[in-house]
């Protein structure tokens, strides 16, 4: 799904006569343990959600519509859906412990990301 949204953004950004930079990137956070690796990826989506909003600010003060609705799907379908996910994550994690987490989910309980 991530690089979906990322081979739109790139097709965007060719189509406006952009040059995408996919070379550089933000140092990825890893956790040594599950609710850490839940938090980092929390904070991820946190700033993702963070700058899609501002880069619908630029593409409406620009009226680029088009690009300001692409930009919302993918902010409204995906990034705070996962926000919401992994915030649920944390809370079954606090109220039922980290080992009766880890085996409710090895139960194979469905998530909605897969």
């Amino acid at each position: 799904e991530e690089l979906e949204h990322a081979k739109r953004l790139i097709e965007r950004i060719l189509f406006l006569e952009g040059v995408p930079d996919t070379a550089s990137r933000e140092p990825i956070k890893i956790g040594k343990t599950v609710p850490e690796m839940m938090k980092n990826d929390l904070e991820h989506e946190y700033h993702v959600i963070n700058l899609l909003k501002k880069a619908i600010k630029v593409a409406e003060a620009e009226d680029d519509f088009q690009t300001r609705n692409m930009l919302t799907v993918l902010l409204d379908d995906s990034e705070e859906d996962h926000a919401y996910w992994i915030e649920q994550q944390i809370r079954l994690i606090d109220m039922m412990g980290l080992p009766n987490y880890i085996q409710f989910k090895a139960a194979g309980e469905p998530t909605p990301q897969g």
